[in-house]
């Protein structure tokens, strides 16, 4: 009330409002608090969710990780239907990651090193990098595949791994190496693209002399696109192996008639394979070879370039011995018409007549008709 121009307060009336006040306070506090406790909450929450989602992908990622390394190629195609990361990096230090698999690094390498295909091909199809290099070696998957060369597993790696996209250029191998491989698989757009990139046509590899050429490579793999290819770049068609075999041993081993007639074309000396010359005296020459295995079509390409039908083995055995123990009537015929000797003796002095298998008439009449005897 006023009285005098002065404001007085009635009893109680001042007490009131400071408790009104002083519930608003506490009111406003309580309400801070529990905003605050609801963001705690929120926040906790939230970061559970991350944890648990992360923690569920690393499980996943982990598992794929034991499949690909395993080798289990089911497991490996269940993971990732389920979503696990081909791509992922698992480069972790939680004792998952063993030496050798920290130094491959991507699980595509992981698997080419292994030679594994299926994997391989599975992890391409969903998405898996052909080209991802290992973080710290460089290495790409065809990196791999080839250091840790596993034959007809790592050839069939490789050619799936081109087939997805994988380039010679991102690889970290020498060139040399790259058309090695490239020629053995048959790969003839890689040696295309590898030879004017200056891959040396008559490399022999890490280990030089130890290996054979692309062009040993090429005709083993009876590939005749990829063989001229190299010999239009300077290949050496008499070039030799560890064994002193030359590319034309290469091709006929494989039955590669048509990269023999190549070769040939080229410059590679079909006489020059005899035990004098190389490490291998199971075969006088190329034609014993022909005679054992009754490939008439080698056999007169061999003629026709002058290789001789007497040459002898480190028996004494020659082309028409061969012949005869296989008990190929018409490989007998076409060396006797061919000039083969009927009556030569190997070094326990028996004649190709000698060697005819018991009541085998039609081979005993057809060298008595070309003048052999016993």
């Amino acid at each position: 009330m006023t009285r005098g121009g002065r404001s007085w307060l009635m009893p109680g009336e001042g007490q009131h409002e400071g408790l009104s006040t002083g519930k608003q306070e506490r009111r406003s506090q309580w309400t801070c608090c529990l905003v605050v406790l609801v963001v705690l909450i929120v926040a906790f929450v939230v970061t559970g969710a991350l944890c648990l989602r992360r923690s569920a992908i690393h499980g996943l990622q982990s598992d794929l990780w034991h499949a690909v390394t395993g080798n289990d190629s089911a497991a490996v195609a269940r993971l990732l239907e389920a979503g696990a990361d081909p791509n992922f990096d698992l480069r972790v230090s939680d004792g998952l990651m063993s030496p050798f698999t920290y130094a491959v690094g991507p699980m595509l390498n992981i698997a080419a090193c292994h030679g594994s295909y299926e994997i391989a091909k599975l992890l391409l199809e969903h998405g898996a990098d052909p080209n991802a290099r290992h973080p710290d070696t460089g290495q790409t998957p065809l990196d791999c595949a080839e250091s840790t060369y596993r034959g007809l597993e790592s050839d069939q790696v490789i050619r799936l791994l081109l087939d997805h996209g994988a380039e010679w250029s991102a690889c970290r191998m020498p060139p040399g190496d790259q058309l090695q491989a490239a020629a053995r698989i048959g790969d003839a757009a890689g040696v295309q693209q590898l030879l004017p990139a200056g891959a040396p046509p008559n490399t022999k590899g890490a280990s030089g002399d130890a290996f054979s050429t692309p062009l040993h490579l090429a005709a083993a793999s009876n590939n005749t696109e990829v063989a001229e290819m190299l010999l239009a770049a300077g290949a050496d068609p008499n070039a030799r192996d560890q064994y002193g075999h030359g590319p034309l041993w290469a091709a006929a081993t494989s039955g590669s008639v048509e990269v023999m007639g190549i070769l040939l074309e080229h410059g590679a000396d079909a006489t020059d394979f005899t035990p004098e010359t190389t490490r291998d005296r199971t075969y006088g020459n190329l034609l014993t070879w022909a005679a054992e295995r009754g490939d008439i079509d080698m056999a007169r390409l061999l003629l026709e370039h002058d290789v001789s039908p007497d040459v002898p083995n480190r028996n004494g055995w020659t082309s028409l011995h061969f012949a005869v123990s296989t008990g190929n009537v018409e490989m007998v015929r076409f060396l006797l018409d061919g000039g083969a000797d009927p009556n030569i003796a190997d070094n326990e002095n028996r004649t190709p007549l000698d060697c005819v298998w018991k009541n085998h008439d039609e081979m005993t009449a057809t060298l008595r008709q070309h003048g052999g005897r016993e």
